[in-house]
């Protein structure tokens, strides 16, 4: 890690804040795993503990702040930017309110970064129809780097298990603006033998979606299912973490086609893609998918995508690539 230097033999240092830390929270995660690869991290107290975020962040004299989340107190973003650089990690889709949150910020951060593309195409064209230099000046500084396989919340599976599942769904239910998800996994669930977990859907379902029982259901299944929900606002489609844990754990993913999987991953190379407004196609897939004489290929393309995650997705090579972000920022 020695690229990472900021002057002499001292380590680059860097001071997480986390609004919440539950065990899976992606900034715990991307602290934990720093510490893992010999950084100089440290993990600030909650969001809520203000007073002492601050006296923690005057002790560590840090040279970068690695906020997680949008923030709902300006005035601690105000103090922390005074004291180092300052990063915020935006990893959550797009909504209106959060959308007026981030153009709160200004310039207040150093960078913003974004692990979902339409949210930076959609603040540079907000810069690009600003009616002065004033307003252009006034937008934040949003970049983009997608989500990652969190190899150190899942296990990577690297044999064919033996399948109990034909299809499963591991995430929440009654999320977004409908109830399109609820609809569409009971109308496959009449079909297919399919596992679900997650909170939402009823008492009958279970909801133990850690690291562990999420990768138990994503080797012992035929096909991981990625249902997401159109964001109407935006017009556009998100694309979903799902995609990662899936593909790291080795399971074949059929997911919506989105723009952005493009630039990442290739449609029947790494993984399914299938039109996500058309519930007739995804079945359709299922059954393709499903029938004996194509387990070969469906094996193939779940390793392939597999090794993809593995070599360029991880949230080892994540945390390398934020370092050198904010390396190249300083200097």
């Amino acid at each position: 890690m020695a690229k990472y230097l900021r002057k002499g033999n001292e380590l680059m240092k860097v001071l997480f804040v986390c609004p919440t830390t539950p065990d899976n929270a992606d900034g715990l995660l991307m602290f934990r795993k720093s510490q893992d690869l010999g950084l100089d991290a440290q993990l600030a107290p909650l969001e809520s503990k203000k007073i002492a975020i601050l006296e923690t962040a005057k002790a560590f004299q840090a040279d970068w702040v690695f906020y997680c989340g949008l923030p709902r107190d300006l005035d601690l973003i105000l103090k922390l930017k005074a004291m180092s650089h300052l990063l915020i990690w935006f990893p959550d889709s797009l909504t209106k309110e959060r959308l007026e949150q981030l153009l709160k910020l200004q310039k207040i951060p150093d960078i913003v970064v974004c692990a979902h593309k339409n949210i930076v195409d959609i603040v540079n064209q907000i810069k690009n129809n600003g009616q002065s230099a004033k307003a252009y000046q006034a937008i934040p500084n949003c970049v983009y780097m997608p989500h990652y396989f969190a190899d150190n919340l899942y296990n990577v599976e690297t044999k064919r298990q033996s399948y109990k599942w034909e299809c499963c769904f591991v995430g929440n239910g009654r999320w977004g603006l409908d109830n399109t998800r609820e609809r569409r996994l009971q109308a496959i669930s009449q079909v297919f033998h399919t596992k679900i977990i997650g909170a939402g859907f009823g008492n009958t379902i279970p909801q133990d979606y850690s690291g562990a029982m999420t990768s138990y259901v994503y080797g012992h299944s035929k096909i991981v299912l990625d249902l997401w929900w159109k964001n109407i606002q935006y017009g556009n489609l998100d694309f979903s973490v799902r995609v990662f844990n899936a593909l790291g754990c080795g399971a074949l993913l059929l997911t919506p086609q989105v723009p952005e999987l493009n630039v990442l991953f290739k449609n029947g190379e790494h993984l399914l893609t299938y039109d996500g407004q058309d519930m007739q196609d995804l079945i359709t897939k299922i059954e393709f998918w499903l029938r004996p004489e194509n387990e070969k290929m469906r094996i193939e393309i779940a390793l392939a995508g597999q090794a993809e995650v593995l070599k360029n997705h991880t949230i080892t090579e994540r945390i390398k690539q934020y370092w050198t972000l904010m390396k190249g920022i300083v200097q």
